[in-house]
């Protein structure tokens, strides 16, 4: 017999200690009803950039590869920017 999605997954109540609370955290979630449940899985996905940009107001890509560019006397990489009206938050 195949175990069920929880057994497989190891999601049972009984092996949660704890819950993540952001304050004023229903301001940046996206996609999820918890935004301390949304913000570990953007940790987990290791998106690094996305992820600062979106919980910490730092720079996103093009304006980091501005910075670097600017820094180190380069052209930028070439990168259409994406319109800050189409942004998911």
């Amino acid at each position: 017999m195949y175990p069920n999605s929880i057994v497989a997954w190891n999601i049972f109540a009984e092996t949660m200690i704890g819950k993540l609370y952001i304050h004023n955290g229903d301001d940046l979630k996206t996609y999820d009803v918890d935004a301390g449940k949304e913000y570990v899985e953007d940790i987990i996905t290791e998106n690094n950039l996305f992820t600062g940009h979106k919980w910490f107001q730092l720079p996103d890509f093009n304006k980091l590869n501005e910075i670097i560019a600017e820094e180190l006397k380069l052209d930028p990489v070439g990168i259409e920017p994406y319109p800050q009206e189409k942004m998911p938050w």
